[in-house]
């Protein structure tokens, strides 16, 4: 993993094993779509997340020999994010969401998530997520299509 901070030019590197990554089953074995410890990238980072600027991740399955990176750029003190997601190998996609806080009590989050087809952008999803006081979150979709992905 790569990142930079804000007001620092130099970008870090941190390394972590499969097991510090992924939330493996037992005997379960890392593959590139396995899934994460955290969503957010910026947990696995030992930082105040108001100070990361970018981070970098780059999977590597040499087994299936797929790859997927994910790119975060962070902004409005960390409240907004987007996120590139591209898979190349046997299988390849990619996605750019997009996530901007865009009301502060209750909190409230616009999400856009736009999939690529002839190296174009799609809409495949938008909404808003309301977190509310108790802790717990409430989607309105506004708009989502079905896409398939083999994975």
């Amino acid at each position: 993993m790569k990142y930079k901070i804000f007001e620092n030019p130099e970008w870090k590197t941190v390394k972590f094993s499969e097991d510090e990554y992924f939330d493996l089953d037992p005997g379960e074995k890392a593959e590139w779509d396995s899934v994460r410890w955290h969503n957010d990238l910026r947990d696995y980072l030992d930082l105040e997340k108001i100070s990361i600027q970018y981070v970098e991740v780059v999977v590597i399955d040499s087994i299936s020999g797929i790859s997927k990176s994910l790119n975060s750029t962070f902004w409005n003190e960390g409240e907004n994010e987007i996120t590139e997601v591209v898979v190349s190998g046997k299988t390849s996609y990619h996605e750019t969401i997009i996530s901007v806080k865009i009301q502060e009590a209750p909190i409230v989050f616009e999400i856009l998530r736009f999939h690529y087809e002839n190296n174009l952008p799609v809409l495949s999803y938008h909404g808003f997520i309301k977190r509310n006081e108790d802790g717990s979150e409430e989607e309105r979709i506004v708009y989502t299509i079905s896409k398939e992905r083999e994975r």
